[in-house]
């Protein structure tokens, strides 16, 4: 087992009294678990699970929150003798936030303006040599992989939505009181999921609207999560679900099923890809409302009496 730790401060007007909205709190740190997550998977496959855990702290004009990482290892005879080097959860975090020694992937998305890196070779250290746009920077080459990765990407957006949404100004990494990152208003765009090349094309329509949904099935796999399927009448549409305050409520156990009916802001974007063909692309921004379906209702016959024989009426 490998353990690392850091600290994850949220700074801005709204949080200045010590105190933190628990909707805009616990979402953010689900996506800073799933961004660990994610990373794991994407280095380590199957060989290692990771699991981060909370504690809070306060500081005047800020809300803190102290995090372990821990990571275990699934077989450690097969882990040894397979070859495959095993990135430890200290590993995972300087991947991420960097260390004293290179920059980590925030950082490197922040520089690139959120594109992937370019001109790539390898130096003494093991390290990639990046450049593009006139810069250049060295980076652990597993921070270029995370950066390439359209899942990994995805989950840092989540992870710096306080920010996107106007609840905190700025969010900082510390360890032993050291800055590893920050971010401010200014780098959310850079550090937005990654352009998907598969669906690249002018976008002809992008519209929001209130819609009512009826849940046909969630979908649960890895690379659909979220991705779940409705019907609006006789017509059948999937949309991602991108609300991460649904998306807390159902990890903390909101019941729901088959027929619920979601209100929900629905963002519709119409793409004419280069082939000539048009996909659209729908997106949950925010559940309104969440309406069970009613459940079944069994009548179960009455035994008649003795005196139920013949008509009720009388004259």
């Amino acid at each position: 087992m490998s353990k690392s730790g850091f600290e994850i401060t949220y700074k801005g007007p709204l949080v200045k009294d010590g105190s933190m909205d628990v909707r805009t709190l616990a979402p953010s740190l689900l996506s800073l678990g799933n961004l660990f997550e994610t990373a794991n998977a994407a280095l380590n496959g199957d060989a290692a699970s990771i699991q981060v855990n909370v504690h809070t702290t306060f500081e005047t004009g800020s809300f803190i929150v102290s995090l372990d990482v821990v990571q275990s290892l699934y077989d450690k005879t097969a882990a040894l003798f397979s070859g495959h080097d095993v990135k430890s959860a200290t590993d995972l975090q300087a991947f991420i936030f960097g260390d004293q020694i290179v920059k980590g992937l925030l950082w490197l998305l922040k520089h690139f303006g959120g594109k992937p890196p370019s001109g790539t070779t390898i130096n003494n250290q093991n390290f990639i040599f990046v450049s593009g746009d006139g810069n250049k920077v060295e980076v652990h080459p597993e921070t270029v992989a995370l950066a390439a990765n359209p899942n990994v990407r995805r989950a840092v957006s989540d992870v710096v939505q306080p920010i996107k949404r106007g609840s905190v100004e700025e969010i900082e990494i510390r360890e032993h009181d050291k800055v590893l990152e920050s971010v401010t208003g200014e780098d959310v765009k850079a550090l937005g999921p990654a352009p998907d090349t598969q669906t690249a094309g002018e976008v002809l329509t992008d519209e929001v609207s209130t819609a009512a949904l009826q849940l046909t099935s969630p979908d649960w796999e890895k690379k659909k999560k979220w991705v779940w399927r409705f019907t609006i009448g006789s017509d059948r549409l999937k949309a991602l679900v991108a609300d991460e305050v649904f998306r807390y409520k159902v990890h903390q156990g909101e019941p729901f099923r088959e027929n619920d009916v979601l209100i929900v802001e629905l963002r519709t974007v119409t793409t004419l890809k280069p082939d000539g063909t048009l996909q659209i692309e729908r997106i949950i921004q925010k559940v309104l409302d969440h309406r069970s379906a009613p459940e079944q209702m069994y009548l179960q016959p009455q035994e008649k009496s003795a005196d139920d024989d013949g008509d009720d009426e009388t004259d």
